[in-house]
């Protein structure tokens, strides 16, 4: 696959993303969203993929439920982690998922 994008682009840039942990954590939350509690947290709570439904209204009696303000902490969490790990290993092919480059055309 590089081998046919650099024979088409010049690529300048060159970073590796996605690495053991950000999978990990991603599976994991895939798997566990099957059970019903998580997979509506995920489609309606969560401040990611529904950000207006995902903060809840200030002295909304969502506002007091322990249980999406808890998960929203460690979907930010989990995010934060991931993101490091991939700044960290940016040079570092190895268990990498994605790979992000900048190019240009010959």
């Amino acid at each position: 696959m590089l081998a046919w994008l650099e024979r088409r682009f010049q690529v300048y840039e060159r970073r590796y993303a996605y690495h053991a942990l950000g999978q990990t954590m991603d599976a994991s939350f895939f798997a566990a969203a099957r059970l019903p509690r998580l997979e509506r947290f995920w489609w309606t709570e969560n401040r990611y993929c529904n950000p207006v439904e995902g903060t809840p209204h200030r002295g909304s009696r969502r506002e007091h439920s322990l249980g999406p303000r808890v998960l929203n902490q460690l979907l930010g969490l989990g995010n934060r982690l991931a993101y490091m790990e991939s700044r960290l290993l940016s040079r570092v092919p190895w268990l990498s998922a994605g790979l992000l480059f900048a190019a240009r055309r010959h």
